[in-house]
């Protein structure tokens, strides 16, 4: 079986690209039987959601165009 240490670090590199499908099987076996591990997975869970809901709020907010008047005074800045 694999250790935990190793699940850790394949739920998080899971988050980032595709595992290989024997890999995968071992690591939700893994998850399955630990609940440490089980309880990880869910806490990347949670911060994946979170993230991804702040990004989206905080996109409404401040949106990330520059207005034309914005960009010409940084440029302006710049070449003081």
């Amino acid at each position: 079986m694999r250790s935990c240490k190793d699940t850790a670090r394949l739920l998080s590199d899971s988050r980032d690209q595709h595992l290989p499908f024997m890999t995968r099987l071992g690591l939700r076996m893994h998850v399955m039987m630990c609940r440490f591990c089980r309880r990880y997975d869910h806490q990347l869970d949670v911060i994946e959601t979170v993230v991804a809901s702040y990004a989206t709020s905080a996109e409404e907010m401040h949106p990330a165009t520059l207005s034309p008047d914005a960009r010409a005074r940084i440029k302006e800045s710049l070449t003081d």
